[in-house]
C-alpha cells in the first residue's frame, strides 16, 4: 500500500480493531491503540548425527538449543520496559531413540514495547546465538522474518479520536488508551511518513478466549459502535487545518 502512493498526501490517517474482554469491555471504547513491536527468528543448528552409544563422534544439536532457551532468560533491560524472547518451536530427532540428532530447527518470538528495545533485543539474541554455536562446535543459521514495528501514536489524532468517541457514543462508552504487547502492521505507514498523524481505535466487543483464538467469538454489535465512532473521527479530522 505505501508503495502504491496511498498514503500519498494523506495528512490523517485512522485504524481501528476489536479487542479481548480483559482490555476494555463491550461498549467501550479507546481512541488508540499502543501496539508493540515484534519480529520472528527461524534458526538451523548443523551439528552431526550419533549413536547414543557414541555420543563423542557427534554434534547433538539438542544441547546449543537448550543453550539457547537458557540464554534468552538471561537478557535485562530496564524493568520500565515491556519485553519477552521465547522459544516457540523446536523440532529434531526421528522415531529412533538411540540416534542423537545432528540437525534441529528452531524459532523464537521476540516483542518488546518500543521498536529500540526491540532493536536492541534482537542484536543480543544474534550475538548470543553465534557464541552459543562456536562454543558447541556447530553452524547455526538464522533467517529475521516478519518485523512489525511498535505503535507511533500521535497525540493530536488520538486527541481527535477521543472528541469523536464522547461526541458520537457518549462519556460513559470513554475508555483511556490501550498499551499491549500484540503487534500490528498498521504502524508501518507512520514508521514510512513520521508527519503522517496516526492512531488505531480500539473497540470492545466482549472478545474471548483472545485474539486470534481459534475459537473466538464476540459481540457483533461492537461492529456499528466502531463504525459510528471511526465516521465521526474521519468528519473531525476533515475539519483540521
Amino acid at each position: 500500500m505505501i508503495e502504491r502512493g496511498a498514503i500519498d498526501g494523506v495528512s490523517h490517517l485512522f485504524g481501528v480493531h476489536l479487542r479481548p474482554q480483559e482490555e476494555i469491555p463491550f461498549g467501550k471504547v479507546s481512541p488508540a491503540i499502543h501496539h508493540g513491536a515484534a519480529i520472528f527468528l527461524e534458526g538451523k543448528v548443523k551439528g552431526a548425527d550419533a549413536h547414543g552409544a557414541r555420543p563423542q563422534q557427534g554434534k547433538n544439536a539438542l544441547d546449543p538449543i537448550f543453550a539457547i532457551a537458557q540464554f534468552l532468560k538471561t537478557i535485562y533491560f530496564s524493568p520500565y520496559e515491556a519485553y519477552s524472547a521465547k522459544l516457540t518451536k523446536v523440532q529434531a530427532g526421528g522415531d529412533s531413540l538411540n540416534i542423537i540428532p545432528g540437525n534441529a530447527l528452531f524459532a523464537i518470538d521476540a516483542r518488546a514495547q518500543s521498536n529500540s528495545v526491540l532493536n536492541e533485543l534482537k542484536e543480543r539474541i544474534d550475538a548470543g546465538i553465534h557464541s552459543i554455536a562456536e562454543l558447541h562446535g556447530v553452524d547455526i543459521e538464522l533467517n529475521w522474518s516478519d518485523y512489525t514495528p511498535a505503535a507511533e501514536v500521535s497525540e493530536e489524532a488520538a486527541s481527535i479520536a477521543k472528541e469523536a468517541i464522547l461526541e458520537s457514543v457518549g462519556e460513559e462508552a470513554f475508555a483511556p488508551a490501550i498499551i499491549t504487547s500484540g503487534s500490528d502492521d498498521f504502524h508501518f505507514y507512520t514508521i514510512h511518513n513520521p508527519d503522517l498523524k496516526a492512531a488505531m481505535i480500539g473497540v470492545g466487543a466482549d472478545l474471548g478466549p483472545g485474539l486470534h483464538h481459534p475459537y473466538m467469538t464476540f459481540n457483533r454489535d461492537a461492529l456499528g459502535i466502531g463504525a459510528k465512532v471511526l465516521a465521526a473521527t474521519l468528519a473531525k479530522a476533515s475539519f483540521v487545518r
